[in-house]
């Protein structure tokens, strides 16, 4: 069998079932990445004035970050020691837990000013209606709709990681599956 470059962490080949389960979860971070992608665009087109679409719409898009810092770390983590890097580059994956960590910090800081500031000036932005098909709605089902899509795929996603992550011992991976 031949090696390939993601079947390392700097000169260090990783034995079979780990290149598979990274090869996996590699895998299942592109298709969260998709998924996500989709969820940030639908919540986009129904959030209206909703303060809670907002929050949702900004938890979208930073849950967003989490995979693309594995894919980052594990991808220069793969590469090679050379002279600037005698050593190698896997603290690489320390900085993407890193990364995950500080957006997973972003969202509770905004949701902790963004409901304070609310419940604090008493704002109560009514959600309206909408024309869809040439029939007017209440927005709200649009939403509830989405946040259902937006709801179960992290959830199955996430438990198909916690076994990926566990295996390869990956922080990253974890805290984008938990």
């Amino acid at each position: 069998m031949t090696s390939r470059v993601g079947d390392y962490f700097g000169s260090t080949e990783l034995p079979g079932e780990q290149q598979a389960a990274l090869r996996r979860a590699r895998r299942l971070e592109w298709i969260s990445l998709a998924y996500l992608g989709t969820g940030v665009v639908l919540v986009a087109l129904v959030m209206g004035s909703s303060q809670a679409m907002k929050a949702a719409w900004i938890e979208d898009m930073l849950s967003l970050i989490p995979p693309i810092a594995f894919l980052v770390a594990t991808r220069a983590a793969a590469r090679h020691p050379d002279r600037d890097y005698p050593f190698g580059r896997h603290r690489s994956v320390a900085v993407g837990h890193l990364v995950a960590s500080v957006a997973l910090l972003t969202m509770g800081v905004f949701l902790l000013y963004d409901s304070g500031s609310g419940l604090l000036t008493a704002d109560h932005p009514p959600i309206g209606t909408m024309q869809l098909f040439g029939r007017t709605f209440w927005a709200g089902w649009p939403m509830v709709a989405v946040m259902v899509y937006t709801g179960i795929g992290p959830v199955v996603l996430g438990r198909m990681k916690v076994p990926l992550a566990e295996q390869l011992h990956d922080k990253v991976l974890h805290a984008d599956a938990t």
